[in-house]
Order: C-alpha cells, then sequence, then structure tokens
C-alpha cells in the first residue's frame, strides 16, 4: 500500500523518518491460518524481533505484528476463506 506522509502517520505508531535520509515501511502478509500468524511472529521474537502488538482475534480473522531487527513492522493476517470473498 502507498500512502500519504498524513495517512502514514495514522497507520505508524512510530514517528516518521525523512525518505531522503531512512527507508522506512510498513510490511503486510496474508497466511494460510491463524497458527501460521502465531508461528511466524514467534519465531520473528525468537530471533531478535520485538512483539510490534498483541494478537486480535475478531473469529473470522486473525491479526498480529512484529519489528524486525532494522526495526521495520510487519502484520501478519489471517481471514477465513469464507469472509475474504
Amino acid at each position: 500500500m502507498l500512502a500519504s506522509q498524513e495517512r502514514f502517520k495514522d497507520i505508524s505508531p512510530k514517528p516518521l523518518s525523512d525518505a531522503t535520509k531512512f527507508c522506512q515501511v510498513l510490511l503486510s502478509l496474508t497466511c494460510d491460518s491463524r497458527e501460521e500468524v502465531d508461528a511466524l511472529v514467534s519465531k520473528a521474537v525468537a530471533a531478535g524481533g520485538s512483539i510490534a502488538h498483541e494478537p486480535e482475534d475478531y473469529g473470522f480473522m486473525h491479526q498480529s505484528g512484529f519489528y524486525d531487527l532494522d526495526g521495520h513492522g510487519w502484520g501478519l493476517t489471517w481471514m477465513s476463506p469464507s469472509q475474504a470473498s
């Protein structure tokens, strides 16, 4: 997703960096199951990353996130196939 700086300020819990000096991204991946979301976050944390937010389970959708070693934010989502269409 591309977003204006104003919109990106609403999305990111961290201050924006100067894009002429730093790279700034939030990365999102869709997973095949709730278990895959949780497993990937666990692996990232075990490798030295940190939890971005607690898991959010809405029944039809499960989300979690982490920061990698460089501080990039990763959001992981599983959505029930019946709800995704």
